[in-house]
């Protein structure tokens, strides 16, 4: 069941990056930018986790990660597959993030 979620993760990492110039949108954890999402907004950044390496290999590109925004009680949150589907507030979700 686990494989089967990094493979679904990877696909959806695959299928995303060709339109990561329109989706992709640097935020920064102590700006006010953090502010500015909206749910259903995809993230991606360059992930510090041990797949990392292998993920940029194989997809040759510094995108490693991705998440959709969830808006929680008013709070943004990143739904992000780790080893299971988690939802992770959307300051953590960028501190754990290169950049």
């Amino acid at each position: 069941m686990k494989r089967i979620y990094l493979f679904v993760g990877i696909i959806i990492i695959l299928l995303l990056l060709p339109f990561r110039s329109m989706l992709l949108e640097r935020i920064s954890a102590q700006s006010d930018s953090v502010k500015e999402v909206k749910e259903g907004d995809v993230i991606f950044q360059t992930s510090l986790s041990q797949q990392s390496p292998l993920i940029k290999m194989g997809t040759r590109s510094t995108i490693t990660h991705c998440g959709v925004v969830v808006m929680k009680d008013g709070k943004p949150y990143v739904l992000e597959t780790q080893k299971t589907l988690v939802l992770t507030p959307l300051k953590k979700f960028i501190a754990r993030g290169k950049d």
